[in-house]
């Protein structure tokens, strides 16, 4: 009788108690940047301010250096950060503007959830060759949410 009285309040305090709101979908973000970063600094592309009772559910970001034919080496390594937490690495080497001989490698963490703030979208740059600075082009897409209490 202990068991079932017991499994019934807990059934009760599970229906009744909500740590949590709902999410309700607010709309699609899409942000795109072009910026230059100079060798070993920091950029902010984008301050991006989430409202109060609403979340923001970034599914995806990008970044990379864009070419034109006066770069005969594109390699560089890069980070994407919003404020001070790394969001993204990224190392690209190539010999040729068509040729890729080296790594590639892309390492984000997603989803990244921001609840009500405002935040600096940053990008950091080294190993840029003979270039002590470069043109880069910065996005990221995200979902809004309403939250429902």
């Amino acid at each position: 009788m202990k068991k079932i009285i017991i499994t019934i309040v807990l059934l009760i305090a599970v229906n009744t108690i909500k740590a949590q709101g709902n999410l309700q979908f607010n709309q699609v973000i899409n942000i795109s940047n072009t910026l230059v970063v100079s060798e070993g600094s920091t950029v902010t592309f984008q301050t991006f301010t989430v409202p109060s009772g609403k979340v923001l559910k970034i599914e995806s970001a990008n970044f990379a250096r864009k070419v034109s034919s006066n770069y005969y080496s594109t390699s560089f390594s890069g980070t994407l950060h919003i404020d001070d937490n790394i969001l993204m690495n990224y190392a690209q080497t190539y010999s040729s503007l068509s040729v890729a001989l080296g790594d590639i490698r892309s390492v984000g963490h997603f989803p990244y959830w921001l609840g009500p703030g405002t935040y600096n979208f940053k990008v950091s740059c080294s190993n840029l060759g003979s270039s002590s600075s470069a043109e880069f082009s910065a996005n990221f897409s995200a979902i809004e949410f309403n939250i429902i209490p």
